[in-house]
């Protein structure tokens, strides 16, 4: 079949997007006006980025930083009521340095940063909020290309005529979070954008004869993708997948589907290794794996070694930490417990002991590390307010290098042991034994480093550090994954929280939708949509685009799983980081796609029970009712597809200015 052959664009559809991008812009400049100053995630850092970009004749680089300006922003943070509620507001009268509040963005590449700051640049604009509005608009620019992209997605892989090329484009164009999120200043806009040209480029690559100019398209969108944000170069895993599919066509195309799958298992097998500690999770470069077998291992053969010299990313976390089955942590609350631990290092130097860890204490003892074995422990008394537990390695001496810290036969009991003398244990694996006369069930897993556990060859995990959030390693994602006791809380909730900020959750995640427990409705209509989508890919698969849809499926399902485990690395932390949807937004166009396709199928499954169950009924109102009102009602789940959608609109702009009214 020849590629125009049933894929023309009609003058029709042309229209429909042309009124699409016009509503899309007005209601993305409703958003720009209507969400008060600095009330998106990391606002005013990202806006810092962009005056500076503005300011200076370079590009800015971490650490820099205008006082006079930080000052001005704060003093509109106050003025717009930011602070309030927070039970703390910056003092101005102070003469100390004057921050803006938040994390700094500066580390992020300056692609969007240098768009953002044209407005500053090209007009006299002299108030920073009026200036702050002009760097919105160019977001608003991202969010108008996105959903022209989307058209262009659904135009490649649909008939003409299909509803899906204007539903999913309106979606994008009315969808409240997103809306929310594609008119604030970040970086985030820029990265949906760029991936979202790489969806439509491959797309027209892999659908239509083989042209340069797509090839182009594709390869210098990868390229946008690399240099916006981590989160839209999910893309380029599927690059090489797009060119085969561009490069292998006919009958033989059907072989790209083995050299992926062979790739893929190649893949798995040359990044995924073997060795490291199971159950303690790991944010140090060391090469080695953290468990190596040891003669001088006091239970067992092995023991866990720490090289201090390697570098930790991020650097603000340990190098090692095992956090405690939710149940065992708060089944200790208020109780003493008792740490031990052998330690020893191949050079000797002073360090710490690992420390017991909760969101409110950090308890751990100073060493004199030798060469030889020495058994180290103490005493706490856990709060009644915390929620979490977890043993943080601290080996202290990172500054001297070049030390390698061996620790084995970790012990965590509850009670009050004796500290002056070590334990026995009944096994190798070090779970039970009897200390000071009293026997002990090791509330610690893997306390001997007996058992291996799966980590990521150490080129791939420093590498994938720069992709992750927080470069978080891949390794420490693998272990929590494999160590649901302790994750499985956070990964519940980060999942509750991607769900409720996709469909709408305002200002830094903290403004809800109101009403009667709307996310448990809106909940119910997307698993339906998820599932009828599923059952409408099988129904429709001999006439369905498997190529494309594959690529469209790579990106939704790992943009969406890197998300929901980028938390895991607060798991050793005092604080939790649940993960909101903007960071998947850039798989926002097979996302909306699946669920539009999904309404489709669910409409129809209706209508088939609707007819087999009421044919009578269907007949006589064939035959009484004028011909115009039976098309109207045959049209009736458009109209209620796009009553959902404003429906769900008005109700965000409700929940938000009543929040911000009364806040």
């Amino acid at each position: 079949m020849n590629y125009k052959d049933g894929r023309e664009i009609t003058s029709q559809e042309k229209r429909w997007i042309g009124i699409i991008i016009a509503v899309a812009l007005i209601h993305g400049l409703i958003y720009i006006f209507f969400i008060p100053p600095w009330q998106h995630y990391d606002e005013p850092n990202h806006f810092e980025y962009v005056w500076l970009t503005a300011h200076l004749n370079r590009f800015p680089q971490p650490g820099d930083y205008d006082p006079d300006f930080s000052r001005i922003v704060v003093q509109s943070m106050i003025d717009f009521d930011f602070f309030k509620g927070m039970g703390w507001q910056p003092d101005l009268s102070s003469t100390q340095e004057i921050r803006i509040h938040g994390l700094s963005q500066l580390y992020e590449p300056p692609f969007y940063y240098f768009l953002a700051a044209l407005p500053l640049r090209l007009f006299n604009i002299s108030d920073v909020v009026n200036q702050l509005y002009a760097s919105r608009i160019v977001s608003l620019f991202f969010y108008l290309i996105t959903i022209l992209a989307a058209f262009g997605v659904t135009t490649e892989i649909t008939p003409t005529g299909h509803p899906l090329r204007w539903m999913t484009p309106l979606a994008l164009a009315l969808l409240p979070g997103f809306t929310d999120l594609m008119t604030a200043v970040n970086n985030d806009s820029s990265a949906v954008a760029a991936l979202s040209l790489f969806l439509w480029g491959s797309s027209r690559l892999i659908m239509r004869p083989f042209a340069w100019t797509n090839l182009f398209w594709v390869i210098i969108s990868s390229i946008l993708c690399f240099v916006t944000k981590s989160t839209a170069m999910v893309g380029l895993v599927c690059l090489p997948a797009v060119l085969l599919f561009s490069i292998i066509r006919g009958r033989a195309r059907r072989y790209v589907w083995w050299i992926i799958l062979i790739g893929f298992l190649a893949g798995v097998i040359l990044i995924i290794d073997w060795g490291d500690a199971a159950f303690w999770y790991k944010s140090t470069s060391q090469r080695e794996p953290t468990r190596v077998n040891n003669k001088q291992a006091i239970a067992g053969s092995h023991v866990i070694s720490l090289d201090t010299s390697a570098l930790i990313t991020p650097d603000w976390v340990e190098p090692l930490f095992q956090p405690l089955p939710v149940d065992v942590a708060r089944a200790l609350h208020g109780k003493t417990v008792t740490f031990g631990v052998w330690m020893w290092a191949d050079k000797p130097g002073e360090g710490r002991s690992p420390a017991i860890e909760t969101e409110t204490q950090s308890v751990s003892i100073p060493v004199t590390l030798g060469t030889e074995p020495v058994f180290y422990s103490f005493q706490v008394e856990l709060s009644n307010d915390i929620y979490r537990t977890w043993i943080s390695l601290k080996p202290g001496i990172r500054d001297l290098g070049g030390i390698r810290v061996f620790y084995d036969g970790f012990i965590l009991a509850e009670g009050a042991h004796p500290t002056d003398i070590p334990p026995t244990f009944n096994s190798a694996d070090g779970e039970t034994g009897d200390w000071g006369g009293m026997p002990f069930e090791n509330l610690i897993r893997n306390p001997s480093a007996e058992q291996a556990g799966f980590r990521v060859r150490p080129i791939i995990d420093h590498y994938g550090s720069k992709i992750l959030g927080d470069e978080t390693r891949p390794s420490l994602v693998i272990t929590s994954i494999l160590d649901l006791q302790a994750s499985r809380d956070l990964y519940r909730i980060s999942i509750i929280r991607i769900f409720r900020t996709f469909w709408g959750m305002f200002g830094w995640g903290h403004v809800p939708l109101i009403g009667y427990q709307p996310y448990r409705n809106i909940g119910i209509l997307t698993l339906l949509l998820i599932v009828t989508a599923i059952l409408g890919l099988w129904r429709k698969r001999l006439d369905i685009p498997w190529d494309v849809i594959f690529i469209l499926s790579v990106i939704m399902v790992l943009s969406f799983s890197v998300t929901v485990v980028r938390g895991a690395l607060y798991l050793g932390l005092s604080h939790i980081y649940y993960p909101v949807a903007r960071h998947a937004y850039p798989a926002i166009i097979p996302t909306v796609l699946t669920l539009c396709f999904g309404w489709l199928e669910l409409c129809h499954l209706i209508a088939q029970a609707i007819e087999k169950f009421f044919t009578g009924l269907i007949a006589e109102l064939q035959r009484k009712l004028p011909s115009k009102l039976i098309s109207l009602l045959g049209d009736l789940h458009y109209v209620l597809f796009f009553v959902f959608l404003i429906g769900l609109d008005l109700l965000s702009l409700y929940s938000i200015s009543k929040y911000y009214g009364s806040a």
